[in-house]
This record gives C-alpha cells, sequence and structure tokens, in this order.
C-alpha cells in the first residue's frame, strides 16, 4: 500500500466525514509527495531540490577553500554602515 493511500485512509477514518474532505487532502498531499520543491527563497520562489543540492555544494567548496567572511569582518561591515 503506498504512502498517499495510507495517509488517506487515515484521514478518513479519523478525521473527516465528508468524501469531498478526504479527497481533497488525499489530493494535497500527493501533490505535495510527488512536488520537486525542497523551499523557498526570501521573496518566495520555490528552490528545487537540485538547485538546493547545487548551492549547498557550491558553498561547501567556498568555504572549504576560504572564501568566506568572518563574524568580526561582518561586524566591522556593520559599524561602517553605522558611521
Amino acid at each position: 500500500m503506498s504512502d498517499n493511500l495510507q495517509f488517506f485512509l487515515l484521514i478518513h477514518e479519523n478525521c473527516f466525514p465528508t468524501r469531498i474532505s478526504c479527497d481533497l487532502v488525499y489530493a494535497m498531499s500527493k501533490e505535495y509527495k510527488e512536488s520537486d520543491i525542497a523551499g523557498y527563497q526570501a521573496d518566495g520562489t520555490p528552490i528545487s531540490e537540485d538547485t538546493l543540492s547545487k548551492r549547498v555544494l557550491a558553498a561547501s567548496k567556498r568555504v572549504k577553500s576560504g572564501d568566506f567572511i568572518s563574524e568580526e569582518e561582518v561586524e566591522q561591515e556593520v559599524q561602517n554602515w553605522q558611521e
């Protein structure tokens, strides 16, 4: 039995008295599970699993190569903004 079907049956048995509600929940769960969206950018734009993975790997390479700024450098930059 698929995860979606198990979820559907659980909801049907315990939460929703009508078939329409069950169908709606099932459709939503199926869409969620099949979605490629792994997260969202600050502006609300979806990020796919593939894009997120590539961004994480690129950031990891930058950090390992020393291409980052320290907390102290960030604090100094903020102080410069305030002057």
